[in-house]
């Protein structure tokens, strides 16, 4: 579901874009490759690092969070859990 959300979905700075979905060469029903654009990092691994994290980086993040939250919603689309 999400990924059909995501494929018609303008860009946005503070959202993923996905790029391609790719049948896989293994006969199993259901499965596919989704290729995402190219991220250095995600939130997830910025948060489990031994990163000290500043009230400026929280307050960074917790920005581009909403920013994507508020594009989403514009296209009227509720997201029901964020994941970093």
């Amino acid at each position: 579901k999400e990924i059909r959300i995501l494929r018609h979905l303008e860009p946005h700075e503070n959202i993923v874009s996905v790029l391609d979905i790719l049948p896989p060469e293994s006969p199993y029903p259901g499965d596919f490759y989704t290729i995402f654009e190219h991220m250095d990092t995600d939130l997830g691994k910025v948060i489990r690092s031994r990163q000290v994290l500043t009230d400026d980086h929280i307050s960074y993040f917790t920005y581009q969070m909403f920013r994507g939250l508020k594009y989403v919603h514009a296209a009227g689309i509720v997201h029901r859990r964020l994941t970093p």
